[in-house]
This record gives structure tokens, C-alpha cells and sequence, in this order.
């Protein structure tokens, strides 16, 4: 059995702004908020002698864990444009694109194109991709 656990985003400044975004937008029921080092994050994260800072917010069916390394300094990952390798997006399914998109916007977040068209011959009424404080892409949803 698989089951989905959670994604992690690491930031590249203050791990509250990330918090705050994600929390605004989740509603999480519990966030557990801590520093890590040791033996055990080593062998997990296959950094000697690392430490960082995690911030995991509980919401109904997902967990979004937001890392910040103090211990070694975080490699910046520009990416301007969606067409990259690797993990790209964090999608999610939304009752109401324009409430969400302005939630978004609301805490620190973007829409590069405040234009959006509605997908013909889908379930999906709406899907565009978004920005967090931080960057990262998040895909919206309306279904």
C-alpha cells in the first residue's frame, strides 16, 4: 500500500512567510513547528551535521511541510518559467477558482495573468497556475 504523506517546501527566506501563506489557504488543525538535528536527520536527509527548521501544517487530508536549512545554507532554484525538471506544482481542487486566486493574492501570493478561460468538454471549469510568496507554482483547480 502507497499512501500520499506529504510535500516539502523549503525556503529560501523566513519560514513564517510560507507558514502564513499556507496556513491562510489550508486552514490547518494542527501545526507542529520544531528544530531538527542529528544522527537521524543526517542519515535521512544525507547531510552531515544539517539542521533545520520545520513548520508541518495539518489540514483534512493533506500536510504541507515548510523546511528551512540553517545548517547548510539553502541552494537557490530559479525557476522563471514552469518547463523544468523535477517536482513542479502543488496542485489543488477548489470549489471556487476566484475566491482562492484572491486568497492567493491576499497573502502574498501572485497571478501573472488575471485572465483565465473556462475548459471546454472537462469536468474542470477552470485550472491556472499561481505563485506563492516564494515563487513556487501552485496550480488552482475548480472543478
Amino acid at each position: 500500500m502507497i499512501k500520499f504523506r506529504h510535500i516539502g517546501i523549503v525556503v529560501r527566506g523566513d519560514l513564517s512567510v510560507l507558514k502564513n501563506f499556507y496556513k491562510a489557504l489550508i486552514n490547518p488543525h494542527e501545526i507542529e513547528q520544531k528544530i531538527e538535528q542529528g544522527e537521524e536527520l543526517d542519515s535521512i536527509i544525507g547531510i552531515n551535521n544539517a539542521k533545520i527548521e520545520t513548520c508541518k501544517l495539518f489540514a483534512n487530508q493533506i500536510c504541507i511541510e515548510i523546511i528551512k536549512y540553517i545548517k547548510p545554507e539553502v541552494q537557490i532554484n530559479n525557476n522563471p518559467i514552469p518547463a523544468f525538471s523535477g517536482i513542479n506544482h502543488i496542485s489543488f481542487t477548489v470549489d471556487n477558482f476566484e475566491e482562492v486566486k484572491n486568497l492567493v493574492i491576499k497573502n502574498g501570493g501572485s497571478c501573472e495573468d488575471k485572465k483565465y478561460k473556462k475548459i471546454k468538454n472537462s469536468s474542470v471549469k477552470f485550472v491556472k497556475y499561481l505563485r506563492d510568496p516564494e515563487n513556487n507554482i501552485i496550480e488552482i483547480v475548480e472543478i
